[in-house]
């Protein structure tokens, strides 16, 4: 760097001449800027990453959710399948002779079934429920109905 004296009065000002010297600065200058530019580029990066994990994270759960209302849904459904197979059964109990169909409804969904007379006292009741989306169907196969109703399967079909 090059000095330069000024008088003022008695006092002599040394001034440097930053020809040289502001050349070093602006290096070093420049190298912070890159080390800081670096800096925040990774800050970015990570936090990029770091906002997909969270992201991936809430959609698992989201999708968790929706699995459990849906297997709840299911389970409802059969619930009021079965709720109505017991009502076709109860309409068989009150009339031998009972065929056709009912419904009923409540906050989980809603149900219908059908009683079909095969020949004699051999019928079939047809129970389906509904719940969300979900729907089941059971079929209830009953031989015989003097003196008791006898049930010879009750299972949940397609």
């Amino acid at each position: 760097p090059f000095q330069a004296q000024i008088r003022r009065g008695d006092m002599i000002i040394r001034k440097r001449l930053a020809v040289g010297h502001r050349s070093g600065n602006m290096k070093k200058m420049t190298q912070h800027n890159q080390k800081g530019f670096a800096t925040l580029m990774a800050v970015l990066i990570v936090g990029a990453v770091g906002a997909a994990f969270a992201v991936s994270f809430l959609n698992k759960g989201i999708q968790s959710s929706k699995n459990t209302i849906s297997i709840q849904h299911a389970y409802q459904s059969k619930l009021l399948a079965d709720q109505c197979a017991e009502l076709g059964l109860q309409e068989i109990r009150n009339v031998t002779t009972y065929v056709g169909s009912g419904s009923s409804s409540n906050a989980a969904g809603t149900c219908t079934y059908e009683v079909v007379e095969l020949g004699g006292n051999r019928r079939n009741i047809t129970g389906i429920g509904k719940s969300g989306d979900a729907t089941k169907k059971v079929l209830v196969e009953i031989d015989g109905i003097n003196p008791e109703i006898l049930i010879i399967s009750w299972r949940e079909v397609l």
